[in-house]
């Protein structure tokens, strides 16, 4: 301890008359307060929890018992809810850029519930939910100081195990709490650890930790850091160390990281760290490398062998910490997620705590709401609708289930699903089953210009005349919310991909709207006239194209609103734009009746395709990059050959303009929409028609397949939304 600090501490401790936190020592054995053994297995030799027998647990009659619970299953419904309109203000509220706002129906692949169980919390959040890495147990510690097992094969309770002691007991009893209670489990599973913090004053004694051997239930080891409360602790991934992190001491400032070697509890390092107590650890796999939270309030990375201070990382308010399994990101509550490999921030969002799962596949956000995005796209795979607010939670080791506990002290486990199912109501279509295609779901929504679906399928996003924009989910059963924010017709909407939040939309009004991406109110101004059309670069971040009447193509950065390239060719409005799906082309369609092809990288003009005698009003390219359709007011559709230029067919069918067209994504299927008021299916490899689609009453303005080339959507003047499908 540094001079100035011992001085400061024994000044405060005699003017306080609290000598008492000198006492006990790290190691000591408390034998009077001991809970009464029970004959449970031993926890590390005992195989993998099997999920199939927490469905089949009868229900019990005690509130610590487990609870079943009947599946929540996706249900279609003929009256979506009304949304609540949101003023002037796109969906973000985010941090930093990148930034990801999750919005989402609520009936999007939820998890199952399995089994659910009440715990008495004292009125104060619990500990995380921690499983034991065998995945037989569950611990939760509340702030009565007491942590709860549950033995999950069995159902039931197996052990209560009294953290307090001593003083710590009494000053519980004149009305003291245990504020963030921490657990950790040993790896080989034989050991948990329990960290309890008291709030109930400075001078408060309690913070020591209890260790348990599980095998069979033995006396409790009691661990006091020093003279500082302990906040956290971590063991190594090889279970030879146990790591205890201590509050801070408010006369200097200082903070503990104390090492101890486990089993014995031979303390053998002390690391001092300044600013805030720190108050989680967390071990890389290699166990090399111990990464603290509450250091000046943000993340350190120490050096296990040396003790050094590696790097800094994190944001201002870092408490828990998540590492992926594979080593290389770190989650930390404040919502950020960080590349440990280089120091970089990855995404930021609106989270309150992030964990990933042990496949590496997902990370479960927990903000308001519980959402499970998929780490390679950042797409929403799952939701989970829970009754109560949810305070903490944690994946299985194998995670096939994922544990919740709720403010009131509601601890539930619901199934995760393997793969995401987002495709239960239709199948694929194909040339060969268009036949059976008909309406799945449909509603009446007023004067709309074009709808999208999100990248990921789950949401769908429609324009409006009037500058609205609305959002439902993507089966209709739920009117999500409006967009407010343009002054006239919306001509235009873009998803971005990987994210369901990144939309673009482009007006009468002259501008270009980015809701939810990458700050509240992004505006882009630029064009000298309405703008038409817009599209997200599949390939560059950040990236955004535009056409306008002033007959400009532009590419934009969304971050900075930079514009990057003007391409300058047409002779009259650009009416339609779409990138190739390698990103290296961009195609606009004029009503100079011709089709440009631009090199995204030069900004030069590679080819113009002409062959229309109207209008060009949209293009679109195949999945493959090897075809591009455009579609016209002279009533015809023509598919072009994007190496050569050359025009491969003409599809004629409709018998009025053809406003929008989009190719399936295996690029079999080509589907238009018209004035006439029918969608048109087109066979790409023949050019031969298909099936008609007879559902509208008025002029079609938006035609777009979800992702997976399980639904198309159609839009009309009139209003009416068709989601279209082949029932399973």
């Amino acid at each position: 301890m540094k001079p100035r600090c011992r001085r400061n501490i024994i000044l405060y401790l005699s003017f306080t008359l609290i000598m008492s936190v000198f006492s006990g020592g790290c190691g000591g054995l408390d034998k009077d307060i001991t809970p009464t053994p029970s004959n449970v297995p031993a926890d590390a030799t005992e195989p993998p929890l099997n999920t199939a027998t927490l469905v089949q647990l009868t229900t019990p009659t005690h509130s610590d018992s487990l609870q079943t619970s009947t599946p929540l299953e996706p249900t279609r419904t003929s009256t979506p809810e009304q949304p609540e309109a949101i003023e002037s203000t796109p969906i973000s509220s985010s941090i930093l850029p990148p930034d990801l706002e999750i919005i989402a129906p609520r009936n999007v692949t939820y998890l199952r519930p399995l089994a659910r169980f009440t715990i008495n919390l004292g009125g104060y959040p619990p500990s995380d939910p921690v499983f034991s890495p065998s995945g037989r147990m569950l611990g939760v510690a509340s702030s009565l100081g007491e942590v709860i097992l549950w033995d999950l094969e069995q159902g039931k309770v197996s052990e209560t195990l009294n953290t307090l002691f001593g003083q710590r007991s009494e000053g519980l009893l004149e009305g003291g709490f245990i504020t963030h209670p921490r657990l950790a489990f040993s790896p080989d599973s034989r050991f948990v650890a329990a960290v309890m913090e008291d709030s109930t004053s400075p001078t408060s004694d309690v913070g020591a930790v209890g260790v348990w051997e599980l095998d069979p239930i033995g006396e409790r080891r009691v661990l006091e850091p020093s003279w500082l409360m302990a906040a956290s602790a971590a063991f190594s991934p090889d279970g030879n160390l146990l790591v205890i992190g201590t509050k801070d001491c408010f006369m200097c400032g200082l903070s503990q990281m104390v090492f101890y070697e486990f089993p014995s509890c031979e303390e053998i390092r002390t690391i001092e760290v300044e600013g805030e107590g720190v108050k989680d650890l967390a071990f890389t796999q290699d166990g090399r490398t111990l990464i603290a939270s509450g250091h000046h309030g943000i993340v350190g990375l120490w050096d296990v062998d040396s003790g050094g201070l590696v790097a800094e990382i994190g944001k201002p308010m870092s408490y828990q910490l998540d590492i992926s399994p594979d080593g290389n990101m770190l989650a930390i509550d404040n919502g950020s997620v960080w590349d440990l490999n280089n120091g970089e921030m990855i995404v930021s969002l609106e989270a309150t705590q992030m964990v990933f799962s042990p496949d590496g596949r997902m990370l479960a956000v927990l903000h308001d709401e519980l959402w499970f995005l998929d780490l390679t796209t950042w797409d929403l795979l799952h939701g989970l609708d829970a009754e109560e607010r949810i305070q903490t939670t944690a994946f299985s080791p194998d995670g096939r289930i994922f544990a919740t506990v709720s403010e009131h002290g509601i601890v539930q486990l619901w199934g995760v699903p393997s793969e995401p199912d987002l495709h239960h109501a239709s199948l694929l279509l194909e040339p060969e089953n268009v036949s059976e295609i008909q309406i799945l779901a449909h509603h009446g929504i007023g004067n709309a210009t074009d709808v999208a679906f999100s990248r990921n399928g789950v949401l769908l996003a429609v324009g409006h005349s009037d500058g609205r924009l609305s959002l439902w989910d993507s089966n209709l059963t739920r009117y999500l919310r409006e967009l407010h924010g343009h002054s006239d017709w919306v001509y235009r909407l873009t998803f971005k991909k990987g994210a369901a939040a990144t939309l673009a939309s482009a007006s009468k009004d002259g501008t270009i709207r980015l809701w939810g991406f990458p700050s509240p109110g992004t505006t882009l101004v630029g064009h000298d006239g309405e703008v038409t059309c817009v599209d997200f670069s599949p390939t560059e971040f950040g990236v955004l194209a535009s056409g306008s009447e002033d007959q400009m193509v532009k590419i934009w950065n969304i971050y900075s609103k930079e514009e990057l390239r003007n391409l300058s060719g047409h002779t009259s409005w650009v009416w339609g734009i779409a990138y190739s799906p390698d990103g290296s082309l961009l195609a606009s369609a004029s009503a100079d009746e011709r089709v440009k092809i631009w090199d995204v990288e030069t900004g030069e003009e590679i080819q113009t395709l002409q062959g229309h005698t109207s209008t060009v009003w949209q293009v679109d390219f195949s999945p493959d990059g090897g075809i591009l359709a455009s579609a016209s007011w002279d009533d015809t559709i023509k598919l072009w050959d994007v190496d050569t230029g050359s025009e491969l067919r003409t599809l004629s069918g409709h018998s009025d303009w053809v406003y929008d067209i989009d190719f399936s994504r295996n690029g079999r299927i080509l589907a238009s929409g018209s004035k006439d008021g029918t969608v048109i299916l087109w066979d790409v490899a023949t050019g031969e028609q298909l099936y008609i689609l007879r559902g509208h009453s008025a002029a079609i303005r938006g035609v777009d397949f979800s992702p997976d080339g399980h639904f198309l959507a159609s839009i009309s003047e009139d209003g009416r939304l068709n989601i279209w499908g082949i029932e399973p």
